[in-house]
Protein backbone atom coordinates (compact mmCIF):
# COMPACT_ATOMS: atom_id res chain seq x y z
CA UNK A 1 0.00 0.00 0.00
CA UNK A 2 3.05 2.48 0.54
CA UNK A 3 3.54 2.34 -3.14
CA UNK A 4 -0.08 3.61 -3.70
CA UNK A 5 0.61 7.45 -3.35
CA UNK A 6 3.46 7.42 -5.72
CA UNK A 7 0.94 5.62 -8.50
CA UNK A 8 -1.53 8.36 -8.27
CA UNK A 9 0.57 11.28 -8.75
CA UNK A 10 2.13 9.39 -11.82
CA UNK A 11 -1.32 9.07 -12.73
CA UNK A 12 0.84 6.89 -15.98
CA UNK A 13 3.52 4.66 -15.59
CA UNK A 14 5.56 1.31 -16.69
CA UNK A 15 7.58 -1.36 -15.46
CA UNK A 16 10.53 0.62 -15.20
CA UNK A 17 9.15 3.13 -13.21
CA UNK A 18 8.41 0.80 -10.09
CA UNK A 19 11.36 -1.40 -10.51
CA UNK A 20 13.21 2.44 -9.99
CA UNK A 21 10.85 3.18 -7.06
CA UNK A 22 11.22 -0.66 -5.81
CA UNK A 23 14.73 -1.58 -6.41
CA UNK A 24 13.80 -4.91 -7.65
CA UNK A 25 12.21 -6.19 -10.67
CA UNK A 26 10.31 -8.83 -8.46
CA UNK A 27 8.94 -6.68 -6.30
CA UNK A 28 7.77 -4.73 -8.58
CA UNK A 29 6.06 -7.43 -10.48
CA UNK A 30 4.29 -8.76 -7.58
CA UNK A 31 2.94 -5.33 -6.13
CA UNK A 32 2.04 -4.61 -9.56
CA UNK A 33 0.09 -7.82 -10.01
CA UNK A 34 -1.69 -7.10 -6.12
CA UNK A 35 -2.74 -3.56 -6.89
CA UNK A 36 -4.48 -4.81 -10.18
CA UNK A 37 -6.62 -7.66 -8.74
CA UNK A 38 -7.37 -5.24 -6.20
CA UNK A 39 -8.45 -2.73 -8.50
CA UNK A 40 -6.09 0.01 -7.95
CA UNK A 41 -4.67 -0.16 -11.22
CA UNK A 42 -5.44 -1.53 -14.63
CA UNK A 43 -3.00 -2.48 -17.07
CA UNK A 44 -3.23 -0.43 -20.34
CA UNK A 45 -0.93 -3.25 -22.61
CA UNK A 46 2.19 -5.36 -21.16
CA UNK A 47 4.35 -3.20 -19.14
CA UNK A 48 2.00 -0.04 -19.29
CA UNK A 49 -0.50 1.05 -16.19
CA UNK A 50 -2.56 3.42 -15.04
CA UNK A 51 -4.04 4.37 -11.73
CA UNK A 52 -7.79 4.03 -11.13
CA UNK A 53 -10.34 6.31 -9.08
CA UNK A 54 -10.91 4.81 -6.57
CA UNK A 55 -14.84 5.99 -6.40
CA UNK A 56 -14.90 4.97 -10.12
CA UNK A 57 -12.92 2.46 -11.04
CA UNK A 58 -12.26 4.90 -14.00
CA UNK A 59 -8.72 5.41 -14.95
CA UNK A 60 -7.57 8.98 -13.99
CA UNK A 61 -6.03 9.50 -17.02
CA UNK A 62 -7.81 10.49 -20.15
CA UNK A 63 -7.45 8.60 -23.39
CA UNK A 64 -5.19 11.85 -25.12
CA UNK A 65 -2.99 11.22 -22.02
CA UNK A 66 -2.68 7.28 -22.41
CA UNK A 67 -1.64 7.98 -25.97
CA UNK A 68 0.72 10.51 -25.58
CA UNK A 69 2.63 8.23 -23.28
CA UNK A 70 2.64 4.99 -25.10
CA UNK A 71 5.88 6.18 -26.79
CA UNK A 72 8.66 8.32 -25.26
CA UNK A 73 8.98 10.53 -28.24
CA UNK A 74 4.85 9.50 -29.67
CA UNK A 75 2.59 12.33 -29.72
CA UNK A 76 -1.20 12.92 -30.95
CA UNK A 77 -1.55 13.34 -34.81
CA UNK A 78 -3.92 13.67 -37.94
CA UNK A 79 -7.82 12.83 -36.51
CA UNK A 80 -7.14 12.42 -33.21
CA UNK A 81 -4.81 15.69 -33.27
CA UNK A 82 -8.21 17.68 -34.91
CA UNK A 83 -10.21 15.92 -31.81
CA UNK A 84 -7.97 16.68 -29.00
CA UNK A 85 -8.29 20.50 -30.48
CA UNK A 86 -11.81 19.46 -30.01
CA UNK A 87 -12.41 20.22 -34.11
CA UNK A 88 -13.54 17.20 -35.72
CA UNK A 89 -17.88 15.85 -36.88
CA UNK A 90 -17.32 12.32 -36.06
CA UNK A 91 -15.65 10.43 -33.08
CA UNK A 92 -13.57 7.55 -34.19
CA UNK A 93 -13.05 4.85 -31.11
CA UNK A 94 -9.37 4.86 -32.41
CA UNK A 95 -6.65 7.57 -31.75
CA UNK A 96 -3.12 7.48 -34.13
CA UNK A 97 -0.03 8.12 -32.77
CA UNK A 98 2.97 9.19 -34.36
CA UNK A 99 6.50 8.38 -33.41
CA UNK A 100 9.91 6.94 -35.42
CA UNK A 101 9.56 3.66 -33.96
CA UNK A 102 6.55 1.70 -34.83
CA UNK A 103 4.92 0.02 -32.14
CA UNK A 104 2.13 -3.04 -32.37
CA UNK A 105 -1.23 -1.21 -32.31
CA UNK A 106 -3.58 -2.64 -29.70
CA UNK A 107 -7.41 -1.77 -27.71
CA UNK A 108 -7.89 -0.56 -24.06
CA UNK A 109 -11.04 0.67 -22.99
CA UNK A 110 -12.34 0.15 -26.05
CA UNK A 111 -10.42 2.49 -27.98
CA UNK A 112 -8.01 1.36 -29.91
CA UNK A 113 -4.54 3.11 -30.43
CA UNK A 114 -2.58 2.92 -33.65
CA UNK A 115 1.10 3.50 -34.84
CA UNK A 116 2.15 5.69 -37.29
CA UNK A 117 5.51 5.96 -37.99
CA UNK A 118 6.79 9.52 -39.20
CA UNK A 119 10.41 11.33 -38.36
CA UNK A 120 8.98 14.83 -38.97
CA UNK A 121 10.46 16.67 -35.90
CA UNK A 122 8.30 19.99 -36.31
CA UNK A 123 5.53 21.59 -34.54
CA UNK A 124 5.34 18.98 -31.60
CA UNK A 125 3.33 20.31 -28.74
CA UNK A 126 3.50 19.25 -24.70
CA UNK A 127 0.45 20.81 -23.51
CA UNK A 128 -2.32 20.06 -20.22
CA UNK A 129 0.57 20.61 -17.58
CA UNK A 130 2.67 18.07 -20.07
CA UNK A 131 0.20 15.33 -19.81
CA UNK A 132 -0.53 15.59 -23.65
CA UNK A 133 1.92 15.66 -26.72
CA UNK A 134 0.62 16.25 -29.69
CA UNK A 135 0.96 18.21 -33.37
CA UNK A 136 0.20 21.38 -33.95
CA UNK A 137 -3.02 22.65 -35.47
CA UNK A 138 -1.34 23.79 -38.22
CA UNK A 139 0.77 21.24 -38.68
CA UNK A 140 -2.73 18.88 -38.24
CA UNK A 141 -4.09 20.49 -41.04
CA UNK A 142 -1.16 20.36 -43.44
CA UNK A 143 -0.73 16.49 -41.96
CA UNK A 144 -4.23 16.16 -42.84
CA UNK A 145 -4.50 17.18 -46.61
CA UNK A 146 -1.34 15.60 -46.97
CA UNK A 147 -3.26 12.06 -46.31
CA UNK A 148 -6.37 12.85 -46.16
CA UNK A 149 -6.96 9.22 -45.38
CA UNK A 150 -5.77 9.75 -42.22
CA UNK A 151 -7.98 12.35 -41.22
CA UNK A 152 -11.19 10.26 -41.74
CA UNK A 153 -11.49 11.27 -45.58
CA UNK A 154 -12.03 14.06 -47.39
CA UNK A 155 -15.94 14.72 -46.09
CA UNK A 156 -14.42 14.37 -42.43
CA UNK A 157 -11.46 16.66 -42.68
CA UNK A 158 -13.16 19.61 -44.23
CA UNK A 159 -16.03 19.36 -41.28
CA UNK A 160 -12.38 19.25 -38.94
CA UNK A 161 -11.25 22.43 -40.70
CA UNK A 162 -14.17 24.30 -41.05
CA UNK A 163 -13.98 24.25 -37.03
CA UNK A 164 -10.59 25.84 -36.88
CA UNK A 165 -11.09 29.35 -36.13
CA UNK A 166 -7.05 30.54 -35.22
CA UNK A 167 -4.23 29.36 -37.44
CA UNK A 168 -0.59 30.83 -37.95
CA UNK A 169 0.23 31.01 -41.36
CA UNK A 170 4.38 31.20 -40.63
CA UNK A 171 3.38 27.67 -38.97
CA UNK A 172 1.48 26.32 -41.76
CA UNK A 173 4.13 27.35 -44.27
CA UNK A 174 6.99 25.88 -42.13
CA UNK A 175 5.34 22.82 -42.63
CA UNK A 176 5.15 23.33 -46.26
CA UNK A 177 8.84 24.16 -46.72
CA UNK A 178 9.61 20.76 -44.47
CA UNK A 179 7.85 19.00 -47.22
CA UNK A 180 8.40 20.67 -49.90
CA UNK A 181 5.92 19.43 -52.22
CA UNK A 182 4.31 21.34 -55.40
CA UNK A 183 1.34 19.47 -55.04
CA UNK A 184 1.08 19.50 -51.14
CA UNK A 185 0.94 23.77 -51.83
CA UNK A 186 -1.77 23.17 -54.16
CA UNK A 187 -3.91 21.89 -52.60
CA UNK A 188 -3.53 23.16 -48.82
CA UNK A 189 -3.49 26.75 -51.11
CA UNK A 190 -7.45 25.68 -52.60
CA UNK A 191 -8.66 24.20 -49.33
CA UNK A 192 -7.82 26.46 -47.36
CA UNK A 193 -9.27 29.49 -49.41
CA UNK A 194 -12.28 28.05 -48.68
CA UNK A 195 -12.33 28.51 -45.18
CA UNK A 196 -10.20 32.22 -45.22
CA UNK A 197 -13.34 34.15 -43.98
CA UNK A 198 -12.62 32.48 -40.42
CA UNK A 199 -9.00 31.74 -40.81
CA UNK A 200 -8.44 35.07 -42.11
CA UNK A 201 -5.02 34.09 -44.66
CA UNK A 202 -3.56 36.83 -46.26
CA UNK A 203 -2.83 37.10 -50.14
CA UNK A 204 0.73 36.86 -49.47
CA UNK A 205 0.26 33.37 -48.25
CA UNK A 206 -2.07 32.31 -50.98
CA UNK A 207 0.66 33.96 -53.64
CA UNK A 208 3.39 31.79 -52.31
CA UNK A 209 1.26 28.89 -52.57
CA UNK A 210 -0.03 29.51 -55.65
CA UNK A 211 4.03 30.35 -56.99
CA UNK A 212 4.60 26.81 -55.83
CA UNK A 213 2.29 25.06 -58.71
CA UNK A 214 3.61 23.25 -61.61
CA UNK A 215 2.21 23.24 -65.03
CA UNK A 216 0.82 19.73 -64.61
CA UNK A 217 -3.11 19.63 -63.75
CA UNK A 218 -3.56 17.68 -60.60
CA UNK A 219 -6.69 15.79 -58.76
CA UNK A 220 -7.39 16.05 -55.02
CA UNK A 221 -9.38 12.85 -55.65
CA UNK A 222 -9.80 11.34 -59.40
CA UNK A 223 -12.47 8.87 -57.95
CA UNK A 224 -14.56 11.37 -57.21
CA UNK A 225 -17.02 14.04 -59.48
CA UNK A 226 -14.50 16.66 -59.75
CA UNK A 227 -14.59 20.33 -60.84
CA UNK A 228 -12.07 22.24 -62.51
CA UNK A 229 -10.31 25.43 -60.39
CA UNK A 230 -8.01 27.01 -63.06
CA UNK A 231 -6.94 29.78 -60.86
CA UNK A 232 -5.39 26.54 -58.81
CA UNK A 233 -4.74 23.96 -61.60
CA UNK A 234 -6.45 21.47 -59.72
CA UNK A 235 -9.82 18.98 -60.25
CA UNK A 236 -11.82 18.89 -56.65
CA UNK A 237 -14.16 16.79 -55.33
CA UNK A 238 -17.86 18.70 -55.77
CA UNK A 239 -18.59 18.28 -51.95
CA UNK A 240 -15.62 21.28 -51.56
CA UNK A 241 -17.82 23.07 -52.78
CA UNK A 242 -18.31 25.31 -56.09
CA UNK A 243 -16.07 27.94 -56.96
CA UNK A 244 -15.50 30.46 -60.43
CA UNK A 245 -14.99 29.00 -63.47
CA UNK A 246 -15.62 25.45 -62.74
CA UNK A 247 -16.37 22.58 -65.29
CA UNK A 248 -17.96 19.54 -64.05
CA UNK A 249 -16.45 16.17 -65.45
Amino acid sequence: MKYLEHMAKMRLFKLDDIVLLTGNINTAKSILSSYEKKNYISRIRRDYYVFLDFATKDPVASTFEIASHIKEDGYLSYHSAFQYYACYNQVFNELTISSPKKFNSFTYDFIEYKSDVSFVPLQIDTVADGKIKVTSIERTIVDSIKDINKAGGLEELLECISLVKNVSEEKILEMLKYYNEAFLYQKVGYILSKYNEQLKLSDKFFNICKSKIKNKIQYIDKDEDNIYVSEWKLYVPEIIGSVKEEIVV
